[in-house]
């Protein structure tokens, strides 16, 4: 009885266990493994990219990055094609910022791809990332981009600086007629873009050998760095010696031809021939005198030799600028261009005395003021180079009373003379010129231009009805100075519809140069026009 109670019971427990198997531990494990390497083997965008598929990068997500960065490790072994090429993308691996990658030359050079970051996180992404993630995430430092955008830009402001180029936003005033006055603040920015070098080297001793050997190893680079920095600059080369014996001679006039200047240089030698009566005495001064008169001058001076008086002259015929990039001075400067001396010689300049030169017997002695006022006559500036051994030599101050009296100082004061040995002072040739033409003090004056119009007006600066300052001011070169102008029309009346254009130009003018100018335009408005009337 019992018995047949219970097999029923066991029956259906039967029946109720035969439905499907559940799945054993051991099955999921194997199954959960075949599918996660059957992910593996379906290839990743960050693989892909690793190769240097660019595409690819450019779409990966922040879910991407978080998966590549977890399994760097195991790319890392598995794909060592791909870790090659990972390694040398990430030496040269560049920030993922675009307008910083148009800034990197470098990088262009060695043709690396755009990291463009899409993740918006500020990190590259991963696509050049292979080789161990911390390590990359070290190498992209933001800061260094900016450090080098910033200093590219920084180079590129200073040649549009130095070549003139750069371009300022048009003045533009509105003056309807016979209304209040408008005011505007003027800045002009002085500095000198023209420059013409005249190298005055001295020949008349054989301890001037060593500089003429230095000047000739280096005379490429004395026009090329000057010329990087000055375009339009031009040379010349003036020779000058004893008294009696080749005292002055226009080696080479004023030329922008480099290989004219080179072929002069080269052909430096000392002169210190001439006759047993002859005085033979360096005359600095002369030198600077006639370069920058170019007069004809005879001189005649009484000496003694040997107890027994002697005389000894000079005769230097007027320059002749015929054929000449210029007609200014002793050396054919050109029109719009700074005249700029610059004197190399080892010997201090003689005094002009009865005792220590000699008595004048005709013409007269050109002596240190005298050669400063003709300089100053063509607004010359002026480089001294003492190459003088001797430390009690006055040579220094003989140039800094030159360089002082035409006005080569910078704000502070400072004078354009530097001492230096003869096997070296050409190689800071193109720097001291850079110097100056940066540091040198300016007198500046603004000077308001007329220009011609299609209307009645006969002085376009007659809409100026003040301007302060009127006085000279004095400023270092390449920095602003700055003018209060106040506009007014009380002198032309449009009646027409359309606005009436005039212009006035604004120079700053300082040592015989303009030295910026800024064009305003003037514009009178006209009546108010129905359309049928335009």
């Amino acid at each position: 009885m019992k018995l047949r109670f219970l097999i029923p019971v066991f029956a259906l427990l039967f029946l109720l266990s035969c439905g499907d198997d559940p799945i054993s531990s051991d099955e999921f494990n194997d199954e959960d493994q075949q599918a996660i390497e059957n992910d593996e083997n379906v290839p990743h965008d960050d693989e892909n990219s690793a190769g240097g598929n660019d595409s690819d990068s450019n779409t990966d997500t922040t879910h991407d990055d978080a998966d590549s960065t977890n399994d760097s490790g195991d790319s890392q072994s598995g794909n060592d094609a791909d870790n090659a090429d990972s390694n040398d993308d990430t030496s040269d691996s560049q920030p993922e910022n675009d307008s910083d990658n148009a800034d990197s030359a470098d990088d262009s050079d060695n043709n690396v791809p755009d990291n463009n970051d899409t993740t918006g996180d500020d990190d590259a992404d991963t696509s050049d990332t292979a080789n161990d993630t911390d390590e990359q995430e070290d190498h992209d430092n933001p800061e260094t981009d900016e450090d080098s955008t910033t200093d590219t830009d920084s180079e590129q402001n200073d040649a549009d600086q130095d070549s003139g180029s750069e371009t300022e936003e048009e003045l533009t005033v509105e003056l309807p007629y016979n209304e209040d006055p408008v005011d505007l603040t003027l800045t002009l920015i002085p500095k000198i873009n023209k420059i013409d070098v005249l190298l005055l080297v001295d020949i008349g001793h054989t301890s001037m050998s060593t500089a003429h050997d230095n000047l000739k190893a280096n005379k490429n680079d004395v026009i090329s760095g000057i010329r990087a920095k000055i375009p339009d600059s031009a040379f010349g080369l003036v020779n000058f010696g004893l008294f009696g014996a080749n005292v002055y001679e226009l080696a080479q006039p004023i030329t922008t031809d480099a290989n004219l200047l080179k072929n002069q240089i080269d052909a430096i030698v000392p002169k210190t021939s001439g006759t047993a009566t002859d005085l033979k005495k360096r005359y600095h001064t002369h030198a600077l005198w006639e370069a920058a008169s170019g007069e004809a001058d005879y001189e005649q001076v009484a000496h003694k030799v040997s107890g027994t008086t002697q005389y000894s002259s000079i005769n230097i015929p007027a320059v002749d600028c015929s054929g000449q990039e210029g007609t200014i001075g002793g050396a054919c400067f050109r029109e719009g261009s700074m005249p700029l001396f610059i004197m190399a010689t080892d010997n201090a300049f003689n005094d002009l005395t009865y005792d220590n030169f000699g008595e004048w017997k005709q013409g007269e002695p050109k002596t240190k003021p005298k050669a400063a006022e003709k300089m100053n006559g063509i607004n010359a500036k002026f480089i001294g180079f003492s190459l003088a051994t001797l430390s009690t030599s006055k040579l220094p101050q003989d140039l800094g009373y030159i360089s002082e009296n035409t006005n080569s100082l910078t704000l502070s004061n400072e004078k354009f003379v530097i001492s230096e040995t003869s096997d070296n002072w050409a190689t800071k040739i193109a720097e001291a010129v850079i110097n100056l033409k940066e540091n040198i003090k300016l007198e500046v004056k603004a000077e308001m231009k007329h220009v011609d119009n299609e209307y009645s007006v006969a002085d376009t600066t007659s809409f100026v009805k003040s301007f302060y300052p009127t006085a000279v001011q004095t400023v270092k070169a390449g920095s602003a100075a700055s003018f209060d102008v106040t506009f007014e029309n009380k002198i032309h009346e449009n009646n027409d519809c359309a606005p009436h254009i005039f212009y006035i130009t604004v120079e700053a003018t300082g040592e015989g140069l303009v030295l910026d100018s800024r064009d305003i335009k003037i514009v009178v408005p006209g009546r108010e026009c129905t359309e049928s009337l335009k």
